[in-house]
């Protein structure tokens, strides 16, 4: 599971050196709007690291399109066309189609380097979320198991009544399939599946401090739980 203290450490290292690797995230174009991860411009991030010679980068780019292929990627998903976004002739790049093609890139030549030790932080630190996010995950499924027993002897029979009264009092009154409508999920969805570590947080927060609550019932009584 996640090594919290390797996420620190790699995040420490992107702080340290955030004046070095600041020129590289100039080249960013603009924001994926279905994720909100950045998208990298072939033609700038080879501008910012001083590749001057168009078939290298053809080359870089035609190799990290392999790597991919190979490691099952959808390559549309992290090789855009620029055409669609008003950059003819362009290429944008997903965080991890740019490791691939700056890896792919002669170490020597310009700020190539650099790039390579940047984009390899910024993989790492992603991986290492993911972890981390996925070990909340099961945190909460988990501490949700626990609360299901502990509702169930306080009296709770009508547990889609008794589940969406918590999840009413942490998103302000929205429904678990306002919830899902406002995120863009389909209603089969759980909504859990789709959340950040901080919003996982805060649903662990509330499941097990309800637990906690339930437990200290005096009596069994469905309405006094919910």
């Amino acid at each position: 599971m996640a090594n919290s203290s390797r996420l620190a450490e790699v995040v420490a290292l992107l702080v340290e050196r955030d004046q070095e690797f600041k020129p590289i995230e100039t080249a960013v174009s603009q924001m994926d709007d279905e994720t909100s991860e950045p998208l990298w411009s072939l033609a700038e991030l080879m501008t910012v690291l001083q590749v001057k010679k168009t078939n290298k980068v053809k080359d870089a780019l035609n190799r990290a399109k392999v790597a991919a292929a190979k490691n099952d990627m959808i390559l549309a998903d992290h090789f855009r066309d620029g055409s669609l976004y008003d950059a003819d002739g362009d290429v944008l790049l997903s965080k991890y189609a740019a490791h691939l093609v700056v890896m792919n890139c002669d170490p020597g030549e310009g700020n190539i380097g650099l790039a390579q030790v940047y984009f390899a932080l910024q993989v790492d630190r992603q991986h290492l979320e993911d972890e981390k996010r996925l070990k909340s995950r099961l945190d909460v499924a988990t501490e949700q198991h626990k609360l299901t027993g502990v509702a169930k002897d306080r009296g709770v029979k009508n547990f889609a009544k008794f589940n969406g009264m918590g999840i009413k009092g942490l998103y302000g009154g929205f429904s678990a399939d306002q919830v899902k409508t406002a995120k863009g999920l389909a209603r089969k969805d759980n909504h859990l599946d789709y959340a950040g570590s901080e919003e996982l947080a805060a649903n662990l927060f509330r499941i097990t401090l309800t637990r906690a609550a339930l437990a200290r019932q005096g009596h069994r009584s469905e309405a006094l739980a919910c």
